[in-house]
C-alpha cells in the first residue's frame, strides 16, 4: 500500500510530473509579476519566463526560480531595448487608433488598418522574447528571425494570437469577476499561457537548436 502511494507520488509518476509543471507554473508566474513591477522589465522578465518554460517543455524538472533570475540577467539588455521599441511603437499606433476613432469622414476608417498593424507587432512580440531566450543573437536578428517564425506556421501563429486574445478579452468583458480573473492572473495565467506558447514555438525552435540550447549557461 504503502508502496503504491510512493509511485503515484513519484517525480517520475503522471502526477508527480504534472504537479511539477503546475509548480513550475506558477513560479514563472510570480516571478513574472514581482521582475515586471518597474515596468521597463517586462521585456526582460517575458524573456526569462519563457526560458523557464521552454526549458520545461524540453526537460520537464528545472529549477525555475534559479532559471528564471539567470535568463533576467543574461538577456535583459537585448530584451528591455526590444521591449522598448515594441512599446513605443504600440503606444504611437493606440494614440492613432483613438484620435481616428473621434475623427469623421473618411479618416475614420484609417483606424482599421491601424488596428491590424498593432495586431502584427503582438505577434512579433509573442514570438520575439521566446526567440531571444533560446538564441543569443543580436537584435537585428532577433526581429528577424520572429518574423520567420511567426509566418513559416500560420496556423500556429494564429493559436498564438487566440491563446493571448481570448483570456485577456475575458477580463475586460467580465469585469463583474474582476477578483476570480485577478487571482487566475496573478498565481497562475501568465505562466499558463507562456508554457501553451512554449509547447508550440518548441518545435519551432527544435531544428535550430542543439542539446545544450536551452540550458544553464
Amino acid at each position: 500500500m504503502q508502496n503504491g502511494l510512493m509511485s503515484i507520488f513519484n517525480n517520475d509518476s503522471p502526477l508527480g510530473r504534472f504537479m511539477t509543471k503546475v509548480w513550475i507554473i506558477v513560479a514563472s508566474n510570480l516571478m513574472f509579476i514581482l521582475f515586471s513591477l518597474p515596468v521597463f522589465t517586462i521585456g526582460a522578465a517575458w524573456t526569462a519566463m519563457s526560458y523557464v518554460n521552454l526549458r520545461c517543455v524540453r526537460y520537464n524538472e528545472i529549477n525555475p526560480i534559479k532559471d528564471f533570475w539567470e535568463s533576467f540577467l543574461r538577456c535583459f539588455k537585448r530584451s528591455t531595448m526590444i521591449f522598448i521599441i515594441y512599446a513605443a511603437l504600440a503606444l504611437f499606433l493606440m494614440l492613432e487608433i483613438y484620435a481616428t476613432g473621434k475623427a469623421e469622414g473618411m479618416i475614420f476608417f484609417f483606424r482599421f488598418p491601424l488596428c491590424g498593424i498593432l495586431a502584427v507587432l503582438f505577434i512579433l512580440a509573442v514570438h520575439t522574447f521566446p526567440v531571444i531566450a533560446v538564441f543569443n543573437d543580436p537584435v537585428r536578428d532577433v526581429i528577424r528571425n520572429s518574423i520567420v517564425f511567426s509566418v513559416q506556421n500560420i496556423g500556429k501563429t494564429i493559436i498564438l494570437f487566440i491563446l493571448y486574445v481570448i483570456p485577456a478579452g475575458l477580463t475586460y468583458l467580465f469585469s463583474d469577476y474582476a477578483p476570480l480573473f485577478a487571482f487566475i492572473w496573478f498565481f497562475f495565467g501568465f505562466g499558463l499561457i507562456s508554457f501553451l506558447t512554449s509547447k508550440l514555438l518548441h518545435s519551432e525552435f527544435a531544428p535550430y537548436i542543439s542539446d545544450g540550447d536551452c540550458k544553464r549557461e
